[in-house]
């Protein structure tokens, strides 16, 4: 069996805008980062405050980013009796149908 390491995190929770990237753009070190990051073998969850498209460069996959829309969601999905319209834009709209 392997020796687990106390001292070695088993995961990272990574911001987003303005951490990895800002105005679009990778910031210093962040493409170089995450891929050591997932050549260690380490899980990876990114949290954002926005729903923007992140740089492609950065190799963020959909199912490892936790916004506040995706945390709305968890939470009506545990209430089934809620009644909810919701007022976004279509992006969120699409991603909530799929979601629900």
């Amino acid at each position: 069996m392997p020796q687990l390491n106390p001292t070695r995190p088993k995961a990272f929770l990574i911001d987003m805008d303005g951490t990895l990237y800002f105005k679009g753009k990778p910031c210093p070190g962040a493409i170089e980062t995450v891929n050591y990051l997932r050549q260690e073998k380490y899980q990876l969850r990114f949290l954002t405050n926005t729903t923007a498209k992140t740089p492609k460069m950065l190799h963020v996959y959909e199912d490892e980013i936790f916004n506040a829309t995706y945390a709305c969601l968890l939470h009506l999905r545990s209430q089934p009796e809620a009644k909810c319209h919701f007022m976004v834009d279509d992006a969120v709209k699409a991603f909530s149908r799929r979601f629900l």
